[in-house]
């Protein structure tokens, strides 16, 4: 094929589509033809077919625990969100708590929430609160725990100008892989909410 090949595409009244367009089209298609897919797997079939990765990635995290010898190194992310405030997620965490009892709700939240935030989250499994999803180089399963207690390390992390959520992330068989740190704090305004998030992995992660 030619190296100078272009293609344009136009509207019906003649007017170029840009390259913006095209590919939020494209992306729109994407995420259709993904949700798809999560829609028709949800569930056990999900489970089935990513089976062998989720026993890779359980041997490869146990043998980082095996290997950190109690150290954690942090990654953080700076958000500012517009017309958020903290009180926002704390209700979206109850609503979570709300969505666990009920397997049809359940279902509905993945597919409308957790499934189109991002398109590495394959499921949500059998857990009081958790998620199938890409950590680093692995599909993962982890428990994701709000309601348990963080040891005093973790919330040394925290800045005391921001509200901390402490999240503890567990594997399948309840060992600590991880432990978040949420942080908000509200702008005086009212225009929005400035977010930390911290995450403590084992050191001897990649």
């Amino acid at each position: 094929m030619p190296s100078d090949l272009s293609i344009e595409c136009h509207h019906p009244d003649g007017k170029t589509v840009s390259n913006v367009e095209t590919d939020a089209w494209e992306l729109k298609a994407s995420r259709r033809g993904l949700l798809n897919l999560k829609t028709l797997l949800y569930g056990q079939p999900m489970h089935d077919l990513l089976k062998t990765q989720l026993e890779e990635a359980d041997a490869f995290y146990k043998q980082l625990i095996l290997d950190f010898n109690g150290e954690y190194k942090e990654s953080r992310i700076y958000l500012k969100a517009k017309n958020f405030k903290s009180s926002y997620f704390m209700d979206w965490q109850k609503q979570i708590a709300e969505v666990m009892k009920s397997e049809e709700v359940k279902r509905d939240f993945f597919l409308k929430s957790v499934a189109t935030a991002h398109p590495e989250h394959y499921a949500m499994p059998a857990y009081p609160a958790g998620i199938i999803e890409t950590i680093g180089e692995h599909v993962a399963r982890v428990q994701v725990r709000p309601d348990l207690s963080v040891p005093d390390f973790v919330k040394a992390y925290g800045d005391p100008s921001y509200v901390s959520i402490p999240v503890t992330g567990l594997m399948d068989d309840d060992t600590v892989l991880f432990y978040v740190l949420h942080e908000f704090r509200d702008a005086e305004d009212g225009s929005g909410c400035d977010i930390i998030l911290r995450l403590l992995f084992p050191a001897a992660a990649p």
